[in-house]
């Protein structure tokens, strides 16, 4: 066993503690509010134990021009390579005959899109655990999916062989993980697949990952 059920948690959470949306979604907040909260740490004028003390609105003597949010979220993340590899896509567009704008901002939200799925299932591939994985292709398998205790039989089989890890890692937080993937879904006297786990299935033999995974 190369890792222990503390290191294993920590291994997961760098992988699923911030996924792709969540990381968009903060840059996008960052990027929203930026001014605003840049404006508030500008006007502290002191550090009080009941609080911080702004200055008056009014003592600011030349208001800087507005930027556009456009302009403002370009200009945040940018860099030679990000913008060579801009220049890349947009010459390849033109190769394909892609210069209509509304096509290419359908065809660029479509590459974004699979792009986020892509990174997602990544993220589970990493994290996931053989148990889980076999538990998962029996339930795609199963018209019906499987039983709790159907499932746990998977779980049991890996605990037997990993004693150490599976020692404060219980079913129900073994399965837990599937759910919160959103690969499974109770329901009857156990789960069902989802499409999403579907989806990540079908990755997994496109991207050539079926190889065993441990645990």
């Amino acid at each position: 066993m190369p890792f222990g059920n503390s290191e294993l948690n920590r291994n997961r959470m760098e992988y699923l503690a911030w996924p792709a949306v969540g990381l968009v979604l903060g840059l996008v907040f960052l990027l929203m509010f930026k001014r605003n909260i840049g404006g508030c740490i500008d006007k502290i004028q002191k550090v009080e134990r009941l609080g911080v003390s702004l200055a008056n609105e009014q003592s600011q003597a030349i208001a800087e021009p507005r930027v556009g949010a456009f302009q403002e979220m370009m200009d945040s993340v940018s860099s030679a390579l990000l913008r060579q590899q801009e220049t890349n896509i947009r010459d390849a567009l033109k190769a394909k005959g892609i210069t209509n704008e509304q096509e290419t901002v359908k065809l660029l939200t479509r590459a974004l899109a699979a792009t986020t799925l892509i990174l997602r299932w990544e993220q589970i591939d990493r994290a996931i655990f053989g148990s889980q994985l076999n538990a998962l292709v029996a339930i795609n398998a199963a018209p019906t999916g499987l039983t709790v205790g159907q499932i746990q039989g998977y779980y049991n089989t890996a605990a037997q062989q990993n004693p150490i890890l599976y020692k404060t890692y219980g079913f129900d937080r073994w399965i837990q993980f599937l759910e919160s993937q959103k690969v499974v879904v109770k329901g009857g006297n156990g789960y069902q697949i989802t499409a999403d786990g579907k989806e990540f299935m079908a990755w997994l033999v496109h991207a050539g990952r079926t190889h065993p995974h441990p645990n």
